[in-house]
Parts: structure tokens; sequence; C-alpha cells
């Protein structure tokens, strides 16, 4: 067959006659995946949807009061931000706790994992902020005035304001919060 007759159709009159269907056959499966399973956990219970749904519905009130606050300045994403330089940007913060336990901490032995889980606080002077949004992440610079990490938790919506240092952190130096969504839905309480 040449090139051409191959991109041709095929013409029904050529077509083979169809194969007589097959049986698929049957066999017994016995699962013997039981021990590997851990009971009580949930893995499905993660929190990056709940923060992508914040983001989107909080980044405008953050961006109206940060313009506000700061009138002539662009809020960009942050991967739109300059590697130098000058930025507003918007989006969640993340803070990094060395303390806190994570999932890969139910695979380690459990005398390690109790005694982490038992401690009364996750919070260290090792503790860094990073600002992310669906685009990118950037990390916060310890060295910041405008925003204290101590008094930060994971999942705030807000703008910064600073300077993006050679190390490519931003050096925060003025940060403004979304603040509450609106509830216009609901009706006054009685």
């Amino acid at each position: 067959m040449t090139h051409e007759e191959l991109l041709t159709a095929f013409p029904t009159s050529e077509l083979p006659v169809p194969a007589p269907a097959l049986q698929r056959c049957l066999a017994s499966y016995e699962s013997r995946d039981a021990p590997f399973f851990r009971s009580g956990h949930n893995y499905e219970m993660q929190y990056a949807q709940l923060y992508f749904f914040r983001l989107q519905l909080m980044r405008p009130r953050a961006v109206a009061a940060a313009s506000r606050l700061w009138p002539g300045t662009p809020i960009l994403s942050v991967m739109s931000a300059p590697e130098e330089g000058e930025v507003a940007v918007a989006g969640t913060l993340y803070k990094e706790q060395r303390l806190k336990p994570t999932i890969l901490d139910e695979y380690l032995e459990d005398d390690v994992v109790q005694s982490s889980l038992g401690r009364a606080r996750f919070v260290s002077g090792d503790d860094r902020l990073v600002l992310e949004d669906e685009s990118a992440r950037i990390a916060l610079s310890r060295e910041s005035t405008g925003l204290d990490a101590g008094a930060c938790v994971s999942g705030i919506v807000v703008a910064l304001r600073g300077v993006v240092q050679a190390n490519g952190e931003l050096l925060v130096t003025h940060a403004c919060f979304a603040g509450t969504p609106s509830d216009a839905g609901s009706s006054p309480v009685p």
C-alpha cells in the first residue's frame, strides 16, 4: 500500500469479518494485603484544597485593602515578582515548624511519635514563614520587620510588601491582612 492509500478511509466492502466475542475466564482471588493497612488513619484530610478555596475567596479583599494602604503599588502573583527589588504580593501564609509532627512521623517508632505528640508547644525559634499562591511560593526572610513569624499561623491570606533579596527571600516591610469574609447571605441575629 502507498502512503496515500493508508490515509484514505477503509472501504466498507473490504472490512474484515468481526471475530467472535471472547469469553472472559473467571478466577478466584484471595486478598492478602490486610497486614499492610494501618487502621484508624485517614489520609484524605489534606489542607491544600481548603487553602486554595480560601485564597480564591479572600485574595480580592487582601488586594483591595493593600491597594488602599499602598496606592499605586501593583500587587503581583508570587511567580510575577521580580527576582530582586521592591514588590507587593498576595497569597496564603504557611508556617514551617520543625517541631510540628508530620504524616511521616506515623511511620517512625511509636515512642518517637508519642514523645513529639506529648509536646506542649510546637513553636520554636527555627519556625519560618512562606507565602504561596497558585503559581509559586516565596520564603520570607527571618529579618522581616513587617511580619512576626511567632504571631502567625498557616492559612492566613495576606498581602505583603517588601524587597526580594539576592537569596530569593522576601524581606517583608509591611503586611496587610484580608480580614474576615463578609457574610452577606445571613440574617442578623435577633
